[in-house]
């Protein structure tokens, strides 16, 4: 596992500053253990040039390495963006199969946008396994760029299985909040805009000597069982930034609290203003 922080600035308004930001998913996608396919047309960040705003400077097209990558590929595309201004920005998709120069082909994801705005200077928190990804870039600074989770879907003991992967992308602006599942085979549903999660709307879930948290859940025709990469909270429970050893899924686990205002200004759960997200931190 792969757990890691780094301190940057939110205005990216070079060459150098946009190949910095791009070598961040490079390099921590390499720490947690996944492994860059072979597909044409990759780019070679150390030559990227800024692009405009939602024009993108060039693509890489990721693989889980776990166990299950040998007869269940599942794979990650990122294409390199810019956001509002001379902020950053960047498209996810998720899938199983690529056509050999990195278009995403067969079930996946649909092409999801994250694009922020230039500011100062904020933490970009990373962590992952070679089955799972997950990152919160400048959560404290206003319009966060966005918190991302990726994992495959899990059995009710917390296992990984091959039915499917699931997605978050949550940021700012609400056109982002977006949880989907990808099924391995069959129909893609809908991506759901909001979280499916059980929790309360006041602004804290402590009582009786505990604090409350939810699984969250991705939707597939059924509730799947629980995701582990993000866990939601009542944001006045835990400091923003604060890392917590929480049980979930039949084990402790290490999180990080993404609980500060400018994280998710618009309700990330459906008529909870309070709601805010820890995410693994290990």
């Amino acid at each position: 596992m792969s757990a890691n922080y780094v301190t940057l600035s939110a205005t990216v308004n070079s060459d150098a500053a946009h190949r910095t930001f791009c070598a961040l998913f490079h390099n921590a996608l390499i720490a947690a253990g996944w492994l860059q396919t072979a597909d044409t047309g990759q780019a070679n960040l150390a030559t990227l040039i800024q692009p405009g705003q939602d024009a993108v400077s060039g693509f890489e097209v990721w693989a889980m390495n776990d166990a299950l990558a040998a007869t269940f590929p599942a794979l990650l595309k990122i294409e390199y963006s810019a956001g509002f201004a001379a902020g950053a920005g960047f498209y996810i998709t998720v899938g199983f199969a690529t056509d050999g120069a990195g278009t995403i082909v067969g079930n996946s994801s649909t092409r999801i946008q994250m694009k922020g705005v230039p500011g100062g200077t904020g933490n970009c928190y990373f962590s992952g396994t070679s089955g799972s990804f997950r990152f919160v870039l400048w959560p404290s600074l206003d319009r966060c760029l966005g918190l991302v989770s990726i994992e495959r879907d899990r059995d009710a003991l917390g296992v990984p299985t091959s039915h499917g992967l699931h997605i978050i992308a949550c940021a700012r602006e609400s056109a982002y909040n977006v949880s989907r599942y990808v099924p391995l085979a069959g129909t893609a549903p809908a991506p759901e805009n909001k979280l499916c999660a059980l929790l309360s709307t006041q602004v804290s879930q402590a009582g009786d000597g505990f604090i409350g948290v939810s699984a969250v859940r991705p939707v597939n025709g059924v509730i799947r069982p629980a995701s582990l990469g993000v866990l939601a909270c009542c944001k006045g429970d835990f400091i923003h930034g604060s890392v917590h050893t929480v049980a979930a899924l039949g084990g402790s686990h290490t999180y990080v609290a993404i609980t500060h205002d400018n994280a998710f200004t618009y309700p990330i759960m459906t008529g909870n203003n309070n709601a805010a997200l820890l995410m693994l931190f290990e």
